[in-house]
């Protein structure tokens, strides 16, 4: 299958604090045994002896606790963010497609067992990610991003599929489903203790979205979309320069989409690691004409791998297969095998120059 690889512009506030949201493998996996927000909440308030609880407390609680449900939402909480499954939308979908139940004793049972049905169809994870790029990449592509139609052979092009993998196919769709009906909401912090901004929901990716055989048609929401937007719209070249710069405040970079196909067979800790390459700038005072010098300790390179695992030895050891694995490294100080004979006790505090 040939697909032209473009190089287009996708916000960097985007790519880089928000789509690594999508790398979450079965974030649900249950749905009637979930307990809801407000008992976890006022057993909390039971416990301590208190009215209400402030607004880290109530962080803190609910992120220990990790999955619950709210009226509207099944939600999954890591603490720093969250994605809620939007089951109240999605049943509101439901009951405008399929034919209402006349008996209304059974609608308590007939939702939550298509709630738990359609909990089984969220996937993200790397697919999810890759899917959520070329959908910005179509936008830009096609200067569209409401009632924007995507082949799904240009899908499969991307990823480097051919139309004979029939399993891609199912899987698309699957990405697609929590793309439209999952939302996201973000948790800022000043300190560990105290909180920083309001918590900030961004919404869906996709708010609304039609698909055949041949194609997904979809509208996307301008939150992820970001100063893209104005990228996208005839108004901006009417603005002039002094105010271009508010509106492109959030910064977009160049995504090269052939990563799409370079990255297929990449684990994921490499997938991670050679997207936290492509969108950082590099340290200016390194960079050269040849290349792109990215400069951190390794804790940083081994976060945005998404490696979290307790033991610092297994973390060094998966962070260095995963270097091996990403083939556009063209050098790196101190070299693979200095790097490798690192105590794993110092190992994160080594700087390193990829």
């Amino acid at each position: 299958m040939n697909t032209t690889f473009p190089i287009v512009k996708i916000d960097r506030t985007t790519a880089q604090e928000w789509l690594p949201m999508l790398m979450n493998r079965g974030i649900f996996t249950r749905y009637n045994e979930l307990p809801s927000k407000e008992d976890i909440l006022g057993k909390a308030k039971n416990e301590l002896g208190v009215d209400s609880l402030t607004p880290a407390q109530e962080r803190e609680v609910l992120a220990s606790v990790g999955e619950y449900k709210t009226n509207r939402f099944v939600v999954k909480d890591y603490g720093q963010y969250a994605i809620g499954f939007d089951a109240k939308m999605y049943i509101d979908f439901l009951n405008e497609t399929e034919e209402n139940i006349e008996n209304e004793l059974h609608r308590d049972k007939y939702e939550k067992s298509k709630i738990h049905e359609a909990l089984r169809q969220v996937r993200l994870y790397k697919l999810g990610h890759k899917i959520s790029v070329i959908v910005l990449a179509e936008a830009y592509r096609h200067r569209k991003f409401e009632e924007l139609t995507i082949p799904k052979e240009k899908i499969l092009g991307y990823l480097d599929y051919s139309a004979n993998e029939k399993q891609i196919y199912q899987d698309n769709d699957e990405a697609i489903f929590s793309l439209r009906w999952l939302n996201y909401i973000l948790f800022e912090y000043k300190t560990k203790s105290k909180l920083g901004k309001k918590a900030k929901t961004t919404g869906n990716f996709i708010y609304n979205l039609r698909q055949d055989s041949k194609s997904y048609t979809v509208w996307i929401n301008k939150v992820f979309l970001g100063c893209i937007v104005h990228v996208l719209s005839e108004e901006t070249r009417k603005v002039d320069d002094s105010n271009k710069k508010s509106l492109f405040s959030r910064g977009y970079f160049n995504y090269p989409t052939e990563m799409l196909k370079v990255t297929k067979n990449y684990s994921t800790p490499a997938y991670l690691l050679a997207n936290f390459l492509i969108l950082d700038s590099g340290n200016s005072k390194l960079n050269n004409e040849s290349f792109k010098v990215v400069a951190y300790k390794l804790k940083r390179f081994i976060e945005k791998s998404g490696i979290h695992h307790s033991r610092p030895g297994y973390r060094k050891q998966v962070f260095l297969k995963a270097v091996q694995e990403v083939d556009f490294i063209e050098k790196l100080e101190p070299c693979f095998d200095e790097l490798s004979k690192i105590k794993p006790a110092g190992f994160e505090d080594q700087l390193l120059h990829v």
